[in-house]
C-alpha cells in the first residue's frame, strides 16, 4: 500500500491492545488507499475487520511499533491471517465461577482475555489442551450478541444460564503479503 502523504490515511482502525498484533478495527471511506485496493483484490486477500496485521515492513511482534511504522511510513508492506473463530459454551445453571479476566479493547468491538483463574473455563481448557483459551484471545460474541456493550450486557444477564462465548485469536499463518 503506497500514499502520497503522511497526511493521507491508508484508512483503517486498528485495536492493538494486546500488544503483539494489530487487528483490523474499521475500514474507512471510499477514495482511501485501503477501499481502492479492496476494490481490486481478490477475496481472500481483502483488508476486512476482524483480520489481523502480524507485520508492517517487517516490523512484528510489537503492535506499537507495527502501529508507530504504519503511520509513518509512505508504503507499507504487511503479513495479514485471518481470524481463527471457534465458540465454547459453558453450562452456569448450577452456578460456579466462569474464571476469566477481561479488558475491553481499546478501539475494538471485543474483549480481550487477560488472564485465566479457577473456574469453568479452566476446567474446559484443561479438557480441551488441542484448542485452549489463552490470554490475548478475544471474545467477539457473547450468546450470540456482537459488540461491546450489548456483549457486557449479556455477560452480566449469563448468572446460573448457559453461556456460549465466540473467541478469536489469530490463525498466525499469513493469508498473503501485502505491498
Amino acid at each position: 500500500l503506497t500514499r502520497e502523504s503522511c497526511e493521507v490515511p491508508f484508512g483503517l482502525t486498528f485495536d492493538c491492545s494486546d500488544n503483539k498484533v494489530m487487528e483490523i478495527v474499521s475500514v474507512h471511506g471510499e477514495g482511501s488507499v485501503v477501499a481502492a485496493y479492496n476494490e481490486t483484490a481478490e477475496v481472500s486477500n481483502l483488508l476486512l475487520p476482524g483480520r489481523f496485521i502480524l507485520s508492517v515492513n517487517g516490523v512484528a511482534g510489537n503492535a506499537h511499533r507495527m502501529h508507530g511504522m504504519w503511520l509513518t511510513s509512505l508504503s507499507v508492506r504487511c503479513q495479514v491471517c485471518a481470524p481463527l473463530k471457534f465458540a465454547v459454551q459453558f453450562d452456569l445453571t448450577e452456578g460456579g465461577k466462569l474464571g476469566v479476566d477481561l479488558s475491553r479493547c481499546r478501539k475494538g468491538m471485543s474483549f480481550l482475555v487477560v488472564d485465566i483463574p479457577p473456574g469453568k473455563l479452566k476446567d474446559w481448557n484443561d479438557a480441551n489442551p488441542h484448542l485452549e483459551i489463552r490470554p490475548s484471545d478475544r471474545i467477539v460474541a457473547v450468546n450470540g450478541r456482537c459488540g461491546g456493550a450489548d456483549m457486557m450486557e449479556e455477560l452480566a444477564a449469563s448468572a446460573n444460564q448457559p453461556l456460549e462465548l465466540v473467541f478469536s485469536r489469530p490463525a498466525w499463518e499469513p493469508c498473503y503479503s501485502e505491498a
